[in-house]
């Protein structure tokens, strides 16, 4: 989906069904995040920050980036209502431009089923891990009962696991985690979670 399209959302973007899906996501995040020690977390496609910001007391540094920048005006003004000032909100596009920042963990929620190629976009999140750090991808499992030319319909866990080991990661670990009714454009779907350290 283009920049646009997200610009167009960001404002109307915190629906009760986001809030309650984004809860569910960074609740399975916190517990894999669990007993490590990690200083900085990139959000990276963070929309409004509804999943990075509730973990936002388990690190030092939080960067917060996506590629709609009416999105990172909104994720702004969360941070500022917060006082968080260890938080910060970034126009970033890794699709079309690198960067220089670097973390500990870097968390992709929701993201990966809006980019057409998902190979080049791993290989740019694993440059920007620091050595040892984790990768944490929440995407849909594979579901054949979506069909939309501009979303992958989710994936399946091999080939999620080939994506990130060609890209670069340790052999990740995937796991499906919940199961929700009407979550995926409208139909009953399944979350996984997928571990990839550098």
């Amino acid at each position: 989906m283009s920049e646009n399209v997200f610009g167009e959302m960001a404002k109307r973007y915190d629906t009760k069904e986001r809030v309650a899906l984004a809860d569910i996501i960074s609740g399975e995040m916190k517990q894999e995040l669990e007993g490590h020690s990690h200083h900085t977390l990139l959000d990276y496609g963070s929309g409004t920050g509804l999943v990075g910001l509730a973990l936002s007391d388990m690190f030092d540094h939080m960067i917060l980036a996506d590629a709609s920048e009416e999105m990172v005006k909104v994720a702004e003004a969360k941070i500022a209502d917060g006082g968080l000032e260890h938080v910060r909100a970034v126009h970033l596009n890794l699709t079309r431009n690198d960067t220089d920042i670097k973390a500990d963990v870097i968390i992709v929620s929701l993201v990966l089923l809006h980019i057409p190629d998902v190979r080049p976009l791993l290989e740019s999140l694993y440059k920007a891990l620091n050595p040892g750090g984790s990768l944490i991808i929440v995407d849909f499992d594979k579901n054949h009962a979506i069909d939309h030319p501009k979303v992958h319909n989710g994936f399946a866990h091999e080939e999620m696991r080939g994506l990130m080991m060609e890209a670069g990661f340790q052999v990740p670990a995937i796991r499906t985690f919940h199961h929700g009714e009407r979550i995926f454009m409208n139909t009953d779907a399944s979350l996984f979670l997928a571990t990839g350290m550098r």
